[in-house]
């Protein structure tokens, strides 16, 4: 009823962001075949934090069945599933790491949404562009966003999200 509502205001719903971090997550299936029945063909899925203290390797290793198994459910339903790029301590900052899973798949199926405000964050002298391209065929949405760094009470810096052109990201 939600998707037909906004629709009818000529609005169009091509994306969700559920809460799936992967097939084994609450209602995934039936998330899935609901937004495939309506149209909506993609989603954004994940984000995984690194635990201190066990080897990234290691980590990644065990993303791999998990992943495998939420491209099948993805791909039952033919839709294809986004992982949305964020900035510090997750999978998929640093490109390389989430690639090296994503290469063994199929980009209509598995892919990033690459977040340029949270890339240019982690990356600001150009490591985003290269981190852009590095995950080229598997970008399969993009989020672009703006920013500034400002100084908190307690003297540390943080990111404030400001309006596009009035911040850190290179739009041109």
């Amino acid at each position: 009823a939600f998707v037909a509502g906004v629709r009818a205001d000529g609005i169009e719903v091509s994306s969700i962001t559920p809460p799936i971090a992967d097939a084994d997550s609450p209602f995934a299936e039936d998330i899935l075949a609901t937004a495939s029945s309506l149209g909506i063909r993609h989603y954004w899925w994940g984000t995984w934090r690194y635990q201190a203290g066990t080897p990234i390797q290691a980590q990644l290793d065990a993303l791999k069945p998990r992943i495998a198994k939420l491209a099948a459910l993805t791909a039952k339903h033919g839709m294809t599933a986004m992982y949305h790029t964020y900035a510090g301590n997750a999978v998929g900052t640093p490109v390389w790491d989430l690639l090296s899973i994503l290469k063994d798949h199929d980009p209509a199926v598995l892919g990033f949404h690459y977040d340029v405000g949270h890339m240019v964050r982690e990356g600001a002298n150009g490591l985003w562009a290269t981190n852009l391209r590095a995950a080229g065929r598997y970008v399969t949405g993009v989020s672009v966003k703006d920013f500034v760094w400002t100084k908190a009470a307690d003297g540390r810096w943080r990111t404030e999200w400001a309006p596009l052109g009035d911040g850190l990201v290179p739009l041109d």
